[in-house]
């Protein structure tokens, strides 16, 4: 259970830390389980299970498919964010997550340098 548990994680491009958070447990927490040093309660696995969709059975014997109907958390939010991008009446923003969508993960990460430099948060 616990190499799945790891396996999911890094599937979501995650660290322990990241997991965490998400969870609302210590990156110690997250360690501790998928090093086998402790086992998952059946809280954590019903959070686990129920924030990133994964098949709850999977997780405990490996049987059946990682992902129920193969469909993630962060896909839900991709396609949210996706469809409030509908909303911008903006045809050049439209012709700019075109051309984005093309481009290589190089040039992506430094745009994403680029944005993040112009948005003060």
């Amino acid at each position: 259970m616990n190499n799945r548990i790891k396996e999911i994680r890094k599937s979501q491009k995650l660290t322990q830390k990241e997991l965490g958070d998400l969870l609302g447990v210590s990156r110690d927490a997250i360690a501790n389980i998928e090093n086998n040093r402790v086992d998952a309660s059946e809280l954590f696995i019903n959070h686990f299970c129920r924030e990133f969709n994964v098949n709850k059975d999977y997780i405990l014997t490996g049987n059946g498919e990682p992902f129920l109907n193969g469909i993630t958390n962060k896909d839900h939010e991709l396609a949210d964010l996706l469809a409030s991008l509908t909303l911008y009446d903006n045809p050049k923003l439209n012709i700019l997550m075109d051309k984005i969508t093309k481009l290589d993960d190089e040039y992506i990460d430094i745009i994403d340098k680029l944005v993040s430099g112009l948005i003060k948060e």
